[in-house]
């Protein structure tokens, strides 16, 4: 059995203020995101995570590094994790994209609508899960930590659930949750969707 922990980077203030980041550089965490990335780190320490792989993006790489630390490995990057290249979109906020048809399309008919100018959700699908796969079949027993974005997440889940791409919206995957996937040579286990760890309670003086 190889074991998957899909993490989510953390938050960022670019998400907060309801704009989309996509592939642009110089979206780093916020002081939440930094705090969610060290409660990461702390609930999976012992989970005996071989592997760390990234997406290059910053706001992903600040979430892994807590836990690279933790478990004295490096951070692999991987450009098969990186955020839907969302082309016309990037940088606007929900609130510029309402007036758009092709958003709301997109919305209701994630399997078939392309992104101006950029990706079509089946192919975020295929190259994350091919790149999952083919770290499978060389790492067959082995714990893997894959730290990307949201929809990259929930596109790898809806295909191991055996959902289709228009369900997206069904799936809650929150920034710096942890979701869990367990292959095994014949079959799959999904394990959980959407784990968060909560802050660590001050201690009483």
């Amino acid at each position: 059995m190889t074991r998957l922990y899909f993490i989510r980077h953390g938050e960022n203030d670019f998400a907060l203020r309801g704009a989309i980041a996509g592939r642009q550089p110089g979206v780093h965490l916020n002081q939440t995101g930094h705090a969610q990335s060290e409660r990461i780190a702390d609930g999976l320490r012992q989970e005996g995570i071989e592997r760390i792989v990234s997406s290059p993006l910053e706001r992903c790489r600040e979430t892994a590094e807590p836990l690279a630390r933790r478990i004295g490995t490096d951070i692999e990057l991987a450009d098969e994790l990186l955020e839907l290249d969302f082309g016309q979109w990037t940088g606007r906020t929900f609130a510029e994209l309402d007036a758009c048809e092709t958003w709301h399309r997109y919305n209701r008919f994630r399997s078939g609508t392309r992104i101006p100018g950029g990706e079509l959700m089946l192919e975020t699908q295929t190259r994350v899960v091919g790149f999952v796969q083919d770290l499978c079949a060389r790492t067959p027993e082995g714990k893997i930590a894959l730290f990307t974005h949201g929809d990259v997440i929930r596109s790898a889940l809806l295909f191991y659930l055996g959902m289709s791409l228009d369900f997206v919206h069904r799936l809650t995957v929150d920034m710096g949750s942890v979701n869990i996937v367990n292959l095994y040579a014949d079959g799959v286990e999904v394990e959980a969707i959407n784990r968060v760890f909560p802050p660590i309670p001050a201690r009483r003086p």
